[in-house]
């Protein structure tokens, strides 16, 4: 027998001013192409910063994976975690209807991903199955965009902010029991958390 592992690395991967439209339609579409392409343009680099967030936030979260893993399984938790992602899943859905299929399709993905990252156990001459990871990556990615925005105004709500901050409480204080080193990976990961929340913002008003 012979291991095939696979790894995956989540690359985890917007009205216009008028001016005397009546008059100089030539000149306003020229203006307004000019502001379309100023704001994309301020959009990617939002976009490319959120990711450069994303890796630092992932590389401290690797520090403390297994104790995050071990907490997030807490019996203690689960009551929280169950409360909290079932107000966000209603608040979403109440927001965007079509919520309720992107959040099950993410599931999907994401199930898929678990299997992408699951070591496989081979018997000698089986050929390992096909590798669509990079288009599992890719609709993932784009299905979280697409959820993004859906997510962060439903994580303004008072009753599922304060949900989720009583979850996170909980686990960062159990994961520092667990395992004290934690707590430095742990306010690392909150900074870079406040920080995406904020580029988020400069993107949702963009699309505004």
């Amino acid at each position: 027998m012979r291991r095939f592992s696979r790894h995956l690395r989540r690359r985890l991967p917007v009205t216009g001013l008028l001016f005397f439209a009546a008059l100089l339609p030539g000149l306003a579409a020229c203006g307004g192409d000019a502001e379309d392409a100023e704001i994309a343009a301020r959009r990617t680099a939002l976009e490319q910063q959120r990711h450069q967030l994303q890796d630092q936030f992932a590389a401290a979260q690797n520090e403390v994976r297994n104790t995050q893993t071990q907490a997030l399984d807490d019996p203690s938790i689960q009551p929280l975690r169950e409360s909290f992602y079932a107000l966000l899943r209603e608040k979403m859905i109440e927001i965007e209807p079509r919520a309720a299929t992107w959040l099950d399709s993410a599931k999907t993905l994401g199930g898929r991903i678990d299997e992408l990252s699951t070591p496989l156990i081979l018997e000698q001459g089986q050929e390992p199955p096909e590798d669509d990871r990079e288009d599992v990556i890719r609709a993932f990615g784009q299905l979280e965009q697409t959820l993004r925005p859906v997510q962060n105004r439903a994580m303004q709500d008072p009753e599922v902010a304060a949900a989720f901050a009583a979850m996170q409480d909980s686990v960062h204080a159990l994961m520092v029991r667990m395992n004290p080193d934690a707590a430095g990976a742990i306010e690392r990961m909150k900074r870079t958390s406040a920080a995406v929340d904020s580029l988020d913002a400069e993107i949702a008003a963009l699309e505004d």
